[in-house]
């Protein structure tokens, strides 16, 4: 998932407090990821370069000394977070497998033939045997569809005639992770098996962007929280609509319907202030511009309900260096903050683990529409804590 950082804007509020608190920045949340979160482990050890950086570099801590209002002692945690997310997620993985009960069983990462991220999820399986004495099979969707067997009456899930205890999906998110019908055959299986997973099918269901659209609709989100919660995360939510209606409501319609309707009008008039996003994950499958308003004018009803509408966010940008590729990119970037969670919940309903899990950030040069690391889009970074300047 993702939050950013956005300019307030100019609000009919009465008196400068009412002023202030409008055009005060505050957090947006770009979407919910429930598969695959990757970059935890290159995320550390992004924060633990930058921190060593302004270790050695005098010119560093002097700008890290008056970005925090030049305080009597600068601490470089207090400027440069330290991020455990490495760390955390491996607790919760051993935890799993813990709770599984299988001593001499292995954790197994689900990866993509050819798989590009490999260094990040060997560092988090390294974390896993250093710290905790677990091992990791890596296995294809096809290799479990080809090597795996559901073993007993509990379905114990054995691959190569190693018991796996957690099955932690790093694949599994796109269409091309199922080009034939073996690839759903593994994914049966597994989710038949007695294995624990990250995540179940339902689970990774639950992060689609149509669940995210649903679940910000005031009605529904009161199914899930008290009146103050739901007051509370509809404070981050940016504007989202559904795209399965009528571009046209009659009288009839429901407040939410109109309003979508209204939202697509103005996104095919001036497309600029938002995007559409299909229920896809790994980057670069989002509409933006002219090839949104296009979309919306020649897409079918049917065609476009599997898309949804969002508000565009447009946070602030500071000037950055980013490097990729050996290549030094300069210019006005903007950033997004990720934030890791765990979550661990017993057969009987009882909740073992529900924590905060470190965090990532995703920069890029102002302009690129995408955010993904992987899809080439931005670069991972790491968070400046600053002080507010004194008045």
């Amino acid at each position: 998932g993702g939050l950013q950082a956005v300019q307030g804007t100019e609000g009919s509020g009465d008196g400068d407090a009412s002023h202030a608190e409008a055009m005060a920045p505050r957090l947006l949340q770009v979407e919910l990821n429930t598969i695959a979160s990757s970059f935890a482990a290159l995320s550390s050890s992004v924060s633990s370069l930058h921190r060593h950086l302004a270790l050695r570099w005098p010119s560093l801590r002097a700008a890290l000394w008056d970005r925090r209002g030049q305080p009597k002692r600068l601490l470089i945690s207090d400027a440069l977070p330290p991020n455990p997310a490495v760390t955390v997620i491996a607790e919760a993985l051993a935890r799993a497998h813990r709770e599984y009960g299988a001593p001499e069983a292995a954790v197994l990462f689900v990866v993509q033939p050819r798989e590009r991220n490999v260094v990040d999820q060997a560092m988090l399986s390294q974390e896993l045997f250093d710290a905790h004495g677990v091992q990791v099979l890596y296995r294809t969707l096809t290799q479990v569809e080809q090597f795996s067997r559901l073993e007993g009456p509990k379905r114990r899930l054995i691959i190569d005639g190693v018991e796996v205890s957690v099955v932690y999906f790093r694949a599994g998110y796109g269409p091309d992770d199922y080009p034939s019908n073996r690839e759903w055959a593994a994914r049966l299986v597994i989710e038949r098996s007695l294995a624990i997973k990250c995540p179940t099918a339902a689970y990774q269901l639950a992060g689609a962007k149509k669940v995210q659209q649903v679940l910000a609709s005031p009605d529904q989100l009161g199914r899930f929280l008290s009146p103050r919660e739901a007051d509370a995360a509809r404070q981050v939510f940016a504007g989202l609509w559904s795209l399965s209606g009528d571009d046209r409501p009659g009288p009839d319609a429901t407040l939410d319907e109109t309003e979508a309707a209204a939202a697509m009008a103005a996104a095919m008039a001036d497309p600029s202030g938002f995007v559409m996003k299909p229920q896809r994950e790994g980057g670069g499958h989002n509409l933006f511009g002219e090839a949104l308003a296009a979309a919306l004018r020649q897409l079918t009803r049917a065609q476009r309900s599997a898309y949804i509408l969002m508000q565009k966010i447009e946070p602030q940008a500071t000037p950055g260096l980013l490097v990729r590729s050996g290549e030094v990119y300069r210019g006005q970037t903007i950033s997004e903050l990720g934030v890791y969670s765990t979550f661990l919940k017993a057969s009987s309903g009882r909740v073992l683990i529900n924590r905060q899990a470190g965090f990532l950030v995703r920069t890029k040069l102002r302009g690129v529409d995408e955010g993904g690391v992987a899809a080439g889009f931005a670069v991972l970074s790491s968070p400046l804590a600053t002080l507010p300047p004194k008045t």
